[in-house]
């Protein structure tokens, strides 16, 4: 900065043009490691505007691009998109943990993803796990889970058939879901619309007493909240990004990075483990299976992810 006589540094967080006279706050992301350059922070750490130097994020989060904040790491990542060898079958957990022995330990088993029925990643050119919409699914193994979470997907609807799921983590009853989240095509009649099915729920909840895009039953044994925007998806033969969370207060879904639709939730979605942790299926009597092909599945317990959030998903999006 040039002063009446001299030029003097820009104090930390602040750079200037040349013969400016003034010094301005280096943005958000940014930091000054020497006087009157704003650089970007490095991997892992973030500012805010003015800061003349990066926080490292927390163990077990990591930094949004732009760095100006830090998100929580996903608890189960399935990548579909490669394989070690093809056509492949069975995909790790690849959650990033704060270290590899927090990964290894029973706390955080690394839980297997196993497709069903002929589901497969047949190749790298496929983009992901492909299911025929008959009755391939993939089998998750399964985990405690409740209260605030959030599911993330990268999907690739092939055809929207008649109540086609994306996933089904349930106990099921008396062949419908228990105790479940679910998420799909919603299924109040043939006319395939692309109408999103997104469902908690406690106790058995079957089509005659309003599951499935029929309203809501709540009573002190049995509810369910559900979130049914229509043409949510609307493409075929595209990718969608697609996220879905829930707090005590709240469920969310976004599409492409952008807020579709909110409901405020009737109770707290119950922690625990259920009995099937299923992609590309639901446990409901019929035709409900998924035709098309899943490129990722992130899930985060014990987290609602904000659109801030998922903004930054939309932006680093594994495609």
């Amino acid at each position: 900065m040039m002063g009446s006589n001299s030029c003097n540094a820009c104090s930390a967080g602040k750079s200037s043009a040349a013969q400016a006279n003034i010094c301005v706050n280096c943005r958000a992301g940014k930091f000054t490691p020497s006087a009157g350059l704003c650089t970007d922070c490095p991997a892992g750490t973030y500012s805010s505007a003015g800061a003349g130097s990066c926080s490292t994020c927390a163990v077990g989060k990591f930094a949004a691009l732009p760095p100006t904040y830090c998100i929580a790491n996903p608890s189960h990542v399935w990548d579909f998109r490669t394989a070690a060898s093809y056509p492949a079958t069975s995909v790790l957990d690849s959650a990033i943990y704060s270290s590899p022995i927090e990964r290894n330990s029973t706390k955080h088993h690394v839980l297997v993803a196993s497709a069903k029925n002929g589901a497969s990643i047949p190749n790298a050119a496929a983009g992901g796990m492909v299911f025929d919409g008959v009755d391939d699914f993939v089998q998750l193994e399964t985990w405690r889970f409740g209260g605030a979470a959030s599911f993330e997907v990268m999907i690739n609807y092939a055809d929207v058939t008649f109540g086609s799921a994306i996933f089904d983590f349930s106990s099921p009853v008396g062949g419908y879901p228990s105790d479940y989240v679910l998420v799909g095509s919603n299924d109040m009649s043939s006319v395939h619309s692309g109408d999103l099915f997104y469902a908690v729920g406690v106790g058995s909840v079957t089509e005659d007493s309003s599951f499935l895009g029929r309203g809501k039953v709540n009573s002190t044994s049995v509810y369910v909240d559900s979130l049914e925007p229509p043409a949510f998806w609307d493409a075929t033969n595209q990718f969608i990004h697609a996220v879905f969370t829930i707090n005590s207060r709240f469920m969310a879904c976004y599409k492409n990075g952008a807020i579709i639709s909110t409901t405020k939730v009737t109770k707290d979605l119950p922690v625990r483990k259920r009995a099937q942790h299923i992609i590309g299926k639901l446990s409901v009597p019929g035709v409900r299976t998924f035709k098309g092909v899943i490129a990722y599945m992130r899930i985060w317990n014990g987290v609602a992810l904000t659109q801030s959030d998922v903004s930054v998903l939309y932006n680093r999006r594994l495609l």
